[in-house]
């Protein structure tokens, strides 16, 4: 990330404080806290206000400030102990009477401390996801890194076939993915890929067991990869031999589902009407109990962010946005099928990123 587009990336956080009604926000997600400085470290705090904007960190990650602050306008600040003592310090020194706090994730132990040291001079202010809905538009530079870490699932996903075989454990099969996904460029899996093998893969999230892939049974497969510090999420089905009728049915009515949901995806429309979509796809086939979860979450510096595709979703979907489409049907005792796509929403319409093994269930001979 360079310096223009850090500096960008302050500036329009400033005009979003003046309309919350706060002079300056302490930033204490670290997601946030890259997404505005390019600062990867796990320790670090921001102040930003409309004249000054300062990173606190420890000794460990001094050094490495220094090479990763990506805007001149960022003043480091290495502190040795009692970081929420010398912010509170520094805000009281600029003046600030209002400052705002990202509500999310601040401790209430912190929110104590900051309060302590503040004295009474200065009023803390709640505020919610000011940082967050920034990241929900994607710059050119942000979705080039999502491009990369979604074609790079599908790399692995197509090396990845000569270890799918009868007898093999999930868990290895996980490991397995992990490291080709390092292997291929990723700084990291996005999360522990899901490997789950006939009925186990009726639970949407499963953790990788002991049990061993076995012929003519369903493989669900939920991998993402960080590169650049963004995240791709995908899922595929495979068979292990011939898929039967009921596996191929539920199959094309997920993929059903999801079509008819890419087909209503323009710029400006409600996240509910588009998981509304999906979902009646999957009601009208006597399945609706099955499919319990979203359609789809945005991603980017974290795997799931804004927007949010779902039936309760206040949120409207924007060009630049990067979110999933993933419908899903879990039979308790048979299993599950989720397809899940990366998507784009351009000007002209929604970009499938992950367009790759798209048009039927994997099989595997």
């Amino acid at each position: 990330m360079n310096e223009e587009i850090a500096s960008v990336r302050i500036e329009n956080l400033r005009r979003s404080l003046s309309r919350e009604g706060v002079e300056a926000l302490l930033v204490t997600s670290l997601e946030n806290i890259r997404y505005l400085s390019g600062f990867t470290g796990s320790t670090a705090y921001m102040l930003v206000g409309e004249s000054f904007c300062r990173l606190f960190t420890d000794f460990r990650y001094g050094e490495r400030a220094v090479q990763e602050i990506s805007s001149s306008g960022i003043d480091l600040v290495v502190y040795n102990r009692r970081p929420l003592e010398r912010i509170a310090r520094d805000a009281l020194k600029a003046g600030i009477e209002r400052l705002g706090f990202e509500g999310e994730q601040i401790s209430f132990y912190a929110w104590r401390k900051l309060e302590e040291n503040l004295a009474g001079r200065c009023e803390l202010i709640l505020t919610r996801s000011l940082i967050k809905s920034l990241r929900a538009i994607k710059d050119k530079y942000e979705i080039e890194s999502l491009r990369k870490a979604t074609l790079l699932v599908g790399r692995v996903l197509e090396n990845i076939l000569e270890n799918i075989k009868p007898g093999v454990e999930e868990r290895l099969l996980t490991a397995e993915l992990e490291y080709r996904l390092r292997r291929k460029g990723a700084e990291s899996p996005a999360f522990e890929p899901v490997v789950a093998s006939g009925a186990h893969s009726s639970m949407p999230h499963a953790k990788s067991s002991r049990e061993s892939l076995k012929a003519d049974e369903l493989l669900l497969i939920d991998i993402g990869a960080v590169v650049d510090g963004y995240c791709s999420d995908v899922t595929r089905v495979f068979f292990l031999g011939k898929p039967t009728s009921r596996a191929n049915e539920l199959f094309a009515l997920v993929r059903k589902a999801q079509e008819v949901a890419l087909g209503v995806i323009e710029p400006g429309i409600s996240c509910a009407e588009v998981d509304r979509a999906a979902r009646e796809v999957i009601q009208r086939s006597g399945y609706g109990a099955h499919f319990g979860h979203g359609l789809g979450h945005g991603v980017g510096l974290e795997v799931h962010e804004a927007p949010t595709l779902g039936r309760e979703s206040q949120e409207s979907l924007k060009p630049g946005m990067v979110f999933t489409v993933e419908p899903g049907i879990y039979l308790k005792d048979w299993g599950g099928i989720r397809f899940e796509d990366t998507v784009l929403l351009t000007d002209k319409g929604p970009e499938v990123l992950s367009d790759y093994f798209r048009e039927e269930i994997i099989t595997i001979p």
